[in-house]
Order: structure tokens, then C-alpha cells, then sequence
């Protein structure tokens, strides 16, 4: 019986050494270097509406409370991030609007690596299907982006100018 006590207490305590180093590893390790470009956007930009007038014979069917003479559908398409650093690809997927009906803006927070330094960074978000969406907005920037080693630097979709600014 004293044996099985001590074999159990040698265990136990190798266990708890073992979980010491993990953690004194983990908590005194040197964070990723680098910087990080993080890219926010939220905008309805991708919201389509159709409309099309009624004949009088259709608002004349349609119940007294529902009549209207035009119906409009709106619908959301879908808008493709493509982003570069340095030339390089880093980025590139498509977003859909969210809501049960895609009528609901287009969100998207990512984050992207990079060596810290002058950037040359490239960003395009344009409709995904640019020939069914000719009519959307497609939005861009190219410009060179400092980058400060553990920092994060944000472009962030401006509404009132309709581009991207860096923060």
C-alpha cells in the first residue's frame, strides 16, 4: 500500500512539474513579430433593389391593404476582398450579405501578418460577379503603409468618401 502511495505522489508531482515548464514557457515567450494589418468593413454597398410597376389588373387583385403600384425586391450580392503586400497575395475571399434575405450590410474583420516596415499595400473590394453587378460600387487603395513592429494598423471602409483610410 505505501508503495502504490508513493508511486501515485511521483506521478502527480512529475505531472505538476511538467505543467510548470508549459506554462512558464507559454508566459514568457516572445509574442509573433511583425505587425498586423487589420481591414474593417461594414456597408450595404452590395444591396441591389428591383422594382417593377403593376398593371392596373394586378393592384386590382391584390387585397385593398396590400395595393401599391410598384413591388420592389431587395436582394444583396456578394463583394470580393483582394488584398496585397508588397505585390504578394495575402487576402482574397468573398463576403455575402448577411440576413436570412441578404439584405443586411456586408461585414468583414480580418487581420493579416505582416513584416513590420513601409508596406506597399493594396486593397480591392468589389462585387464578386461584376457582370450581373455592373451597377455596385467597387472600392480602392493603393498606397504605402508604415507598419510598426507589434503594432496594428487599421483600413477601415470611410462611408463619407467612399474609400479606404488607414488608422
Amino acid at each position: 500500500r505505501d508503495r502504490w502511495q508513493a508511486v501515485i505522489r511521483l506521478a502527480s508531482g512529475g505531472t505538476m512539474l511538467a505543467l510548470l515548464v508549459i506554462v512558464t514557457h507559454v508566459s514568457v515567450s516572445d509574442p509573433t513579430p511583425g505587425a498586423l494589418l487589420g481591414i474593417a468593413v461594414r456597408t450595404m454597398a452590395g444591396t441591389v433593389q428591383d422594382c417593377r410597376t403593376l398593371s392596373e389588373a394586378e393592384v386590382a387583385a391584390l387585397p385593398r391593404h396590400m395595393q401599391r403600384k410598384e413591388i420592389c425586391e431587395t436582394h444583396g450580392a456578394s463583394y470580393r476582398l483582394v488584398v496585397r503586400v508588397d505585390g504578394e497575395p495575402r487576402l482574397d475571399r468573398v463576403y455575402s450579405p448577411a440576413g436570412i434575405h441578404g439584405d443586411r450590410p456586408i461585414t468583414v474583420d480580418e487581420r493579416i501578418r505582416v513584416t513590420a516596415g513601409s508596406r506597399a499595400v493594396s486593397i480591392h473590394f468589389a462585387p464578386a460577379d461584376r457582370g450581373t453587378d455592373g451597377g455596385l460600387p467597387l472600392f480602392t487603395f493603393e498606397q504605402d503603409v508604415e507598419l510598426a513592429e507589434g503594432r496594428i494598423r487599421v483600413a477601415w471602409l470611410e462611408g463619407t468618401t467612399g474609400g479606404f483610410e488607414i488608422r
